[in-house]
């Protein structure tokens, strides 16, 4: 199944910002962004 999700980082400064992307769970773990320390939160929206 393909969800929308949101990619929630936060930078040196202290800004947050959020990346939107669609993707199965499987292809989830396998995308760059999981790898980001800046990521702070990883939130599944809905299904696409």
């Amino acid at each position: 199944m393909i969800y929308h999700w949101q990619l929630i980082f936060l930078d040196s400064q202290g800004f947050s910002y959020v990346k939107r992307i669609t993707a199965s769970p499987v292809e989830l773990h396998e995308r760059e962004e999981l790898l980001d320390e800046n990521l702070i939160a990883l939130i599944r929206v809905e299904k696409a």
